[in-house]
């Protein structure tokens, strides 16, 4: 990498879903403490992203994919006072779970809580991109997005 201060980190962003509920993460950690959007993870070199991704959603749920499905990826910053904040390459895979009990509901770094109609619901301290991430999952012709958001 040339600059590390403005290189993207490659992360994946789960939209886990069981029937017509989206399940969340309210963060413990920087960046983005204390706001709330999607269960993510970085991929792994010696790994396939599937079995990466499965990983990932036991540790912090508990739960077991029953199915999931790459929609494509793309750039997001998040600004505060014109400093960046954030910025990733973002993988958005959407997987189902066949229960919505969930064994794990926090750890150090989140707390995890089921939510119907991420789209309408208003919800405290929302990750800018959560409601285009979704938007972007359901629409099939677009695979790739570059956005930014102000905090």
């Amino acid at each position: 990498y040339e600059s590390l201060d403005d290189a993207a980190h490659s992360i994946f962003l789960v939209i886990l879903r069981h029937n017509n509920k989206h399940l969340l993460r309210k963060r413990k950690v920087q960046p983005l403490i204390d706001y709330v959007g999607f269960i993510h993870g970085e991929p792994v070199a010696n790994e396939s992203l599937t079995i990466t991704v499965q990983k990932r959603i036991l540790k912090k749920t508990g739960l077991e994919i029953k199915e999931m499905n790459i929609h494509g990826s793309g750039l997001i910053r998040m600004q505060r006072d014109g400093e960046l904040q954030s910025f990733s390459h973002a993988i958005i895979i959407e997987a189902t779970v066949s229960s919505d009990e969930l064994p794990v509901l926090n750890d150090e770094t989140g707390e995890n809580f089921w939510i119907d109609k991420v789209h309408t619901n208003p919800i405290d301290k929302l990750i800018p991109s959560t409601r285009d991430i979704i938007a972007f999952a359901e629409d099939v012709s677009i695979r790739w997005f570059d956005w930014t958001y102000k905090l």
